[in-house]
């Protein structure tokens, strides 16, 4: 089992899972661009937190 992030905009990150039923993947869209790396990183800890962890 794993996670991997790819394709990291300021706009959204594509999420990719291997677990037990197989191979998945997830586009999250944040609700607004990132602007500075530290805001991105606040972004994507909220829409990983919001729906996948």
């Amino acid at each position: 089992m794993g996670v991997q992030l790819t394709d990291l905009r300021p706009d959204r990150v594509e999420v990719r899972w291997v677990d037990r039923t197989g191979a998945h993947a997830r586009l999250l869209r944040f609700p607004r661009p990132a602007t500075t790396a530290a805001e991105l990183g606040e972004l994507l800890r909220q829409e990983l937190h919001a729906g996948l962890c």
